[in-house]
């Protein structure tokens, strides 16, 4: 008992700490934007008995009444016209027992019982800090497996304190990444004890966490590399774990169908609303993979986001992978292969900086593997010579106090959660308060709502016209649809009906509408509705196109009440709209008119402007 005392006292203390922030910062809305896509189809299922997403109605008033997200981007349409949850329903698998004893505690005690209420909010949120501790136990135990008592303390301090571990943990514990490090040290642990004792429970278990885990994020399909390339460093361990794996297959065949079985739920649930076994719900042609153009130097080394330069103390991890060559070899393929193979898939997504977080939050539930490599860097230090063993305590402390500082400044708002440059960055550092003029070094900020407004200073862009449309010259073989009258100005103006929907197209790739990282456009079309619109309006597009497919697609519509549309006048239709973060300078803006319904509008002087910042 007394070996196990240092790391005892580490693990207790290194929760307590995460439970003290925690309690600075109450649970009152945990349940949005992410957390609340993976969440929904609890009381989907359990409260409002609409897994089909029959009343999309309902999730939007109550993402509404409690400020849970901007939009419902957490559903998505399917092809033929249903809707379903865009992620999969692994993390909700892993909530459950906290959302059941939520839903008790709501309808016992008076408040509402809608799934988002108080009760709701605190329990699941202690049932994210439950899974932080079991996580904790169980990296514990594994690295106990691999290193002294005062190793195993030492690790546990560097990664509590060391990184953003400790934000996700106590302030974001309900992000996957919190949990799905719990899956990960579950799946060390149970890797180590079959290759140990060769129980088939232990194979079921195995097969059922990792389903689990990838069921929650199918990206983590990765973590079966660890246990197959486990014990495996040269020709005869391969043949070695070869016949292990003839020898033991009826335990590998439980295995896979633990596996499988984890994932049937959402199999079943794609096929019912779909009529597909498997389903992309990731459509936004706005984001997605760039496997041949990973943003990989972006990840681990930029000021907006660098794993590397905000997270430092991982730097041990990564030597841990060179010091295994000599005294790991056993761990080294399995581990050094899932570290590899998930930095790629992190850097490959197109939204590689995954928005609001401190450092890289995609990366936090592979700390268990990095734990287990930075105890070996750790334990080839504490052997080496004494130069470098002072050299190393005095750099791991120093990342430590970094990174407690920079947490706090996350914490505080001082750095950003995903618009960090490089001035800001050198402008705040050290610092415990930030000035106006400093903010204008950030990263542009950008709105989640719908509709968004030019800033009242345009001093500093510089204005261009895009195109306009006119309509002086009829288009061949349409000669019949533009009319002289009505005309807002010229001869000539465009009549739209049910034989004619669209208007001719503006288009300008991202790259010539700026030569920095974003730019404003401000859109504007007349239209003259020569009879009542009813339900069918007419709408000013404008959206970006990757490939041919639309994403951030925005309109400026006749049936707002802020532009006042009325049949028989000419009427101004108007959209402001910051570009996107594209997927490629190549992406295109479109912009033109389109009549959703019959009754005929006649359309005129279509301009788009650009407004670029002077930098």
């Amino acid at each position: 008992k007394d070996s196990a005392r240092f790391s005892a006292a580490t693990l207790i203390t290194s929760f307590l700490a995460i439970l003290i922030i925690r309690v600075f910062h109450p649970p009152v809305n945990v349940l949005s934007w992410d957390v609340l896509g993976y969440y929904l189809y609890l009381p989907s299922i359990f409260i409002y008995n609409d897994l089909g997403i029959k009343d999309l109605g309902l999730y939007e008033q109550l993402i509404s009444t409690y400020g849970a997200s901007s939009t419902l981007y957490q559903v998505v349409g399917t092809p033929d016209g249903g809707h379903l949850f865009r992620y999969s329903m692994g993390m909700a698998i892993l909530y459950l027992p906290f959302f059941l004893l939520a839903h008790l505690i709501a309808l016992l005690s008076g408040f509402p019982a809608d799934g988002l209420s108080l009760p709701y909010q605190y329990t699941m949120s202690a049932g994210g800090l439950i899974y932080t501790i079991l996580g904790l136990i169980l990296l514990r135990k594994v690295l106990k497996t691999f290193f002294s008592d005062g190793i195993v303390a030492l690790i546990l301090i560097a990664l509590v304190f060391g990184t953003n571990y400790l934000i996700i943990a106590s302030i974001d514990g309900l992000m996957p990444h919190n949990i799905l490090f719990t899956a990960y040290a579950l799946i060390l642990w149970l890797t180590i004890r079959w290759h140990r004792h060769y129980k088939t429970r232990d194979a079921v278990l195995l097969g059922l966490v990792m389903g689990l885990t990838t069921l929650s994020r199918p990206t983590e399909i990765i973590c079966l590399l660890i246990p197959v390339l486990w014990n495996i460093h040269d020709i005869r361990r391969w043949k070695e774990k070869w016949e292990v794996l003839k020898v033991r297959r009826k335990q590998v065949y439980l295995a896979a169908g633990a596996f499988v079985l984890a994932g049937l739920p959402q199999i079943i649930y794609w096929k019912v609303q779909t009529g597909q076994i498997l389903f992309y719900s990731y459509g936004n042609p706005g984001e997605g993979f760039e496997l041949l153009w990973p943003y990989t130097l972006k990840v681990l080394f930029s000021f907006r986001k660098g794993w590397l330069l905000y997270t430092p103390i991982i730097l041990f991890a990564i030597a841990g992978f060179f010091f295994m060559r000599r005294s790991g070899k056993a761990y080294l393929i399995a581990l050094a292969s899932f570290a590899i193979l998930n930095i790629y898939l992190v850097s490959s997504w197109s939204c590689w900086y995954y928005a609001g977080s401190f450092s890289q939050r995609a990366l936090v539930q592979s700390y268990p593997i990095m734990a287990v490599a930075m105890g070996f860097a750790v334990d080839g230090i504490r052997r080496s010579g004494f130069g470098l063993r002072i050299m190393a305590l005095t750099a791991g402390i120093l990342f430590i106090l970094l990174n407690l500082f920079q947490s706090w400044q996350y914490s505080v708002g001082i750095i950003d959660g995903s618009r960090m440059t490089a001035r800001y960055y050198f402008n705040v550092f050290g610092t415990t308060s930030v000035d106006s003029p400093d903010k204008s070094l950030l990263l542009v900020e950008r709105s989640a709502e719908t509709y968004e407004f030019l800033p009242d200073d345009l001093s500093g862009y510089r204005r261009t016209v895009i195109g306009t449309l006119d309509f002086e010259e009829a288009e061949e073989g349409k000669a019949q649809y533009y009319v002289t009258e009505p005309v807002h100005s010229g001869n000539l103006a465009l009549r739209l009906d049910s034989t004619l929907q669209f208007s001719p197209t503006i288009q300008a790739s991202f790259r010539d509408i700026t030569d920095t990282y974003y730019g404003w456009i401000r859109a504007s079309a007349w239209v003259f509705p020569l009879e009542g619109f009813g339900s069918d309006p007419v709408h000013l597009v404008v959206t970006f196109q990757y490939k041919g497919k639309n994403y951030k697609y925005r309109t400026a519509s006749s049936h707002r009440e802020v532009y006042q549309v009325e049949p028989g006048r000419w009427n101004k239709l108007h959209l402001e709209y910051m570009t996107p973060e594209v997927r490629t300078s190549r992406d295109k803006l479109l912009v033109y008119m389109w009549l959703q319904g019959k009754q005929p509008v006649v359309v005129d002087d279509v301009m788009v402007e650009a407004f670029v910042p002077e930098e």
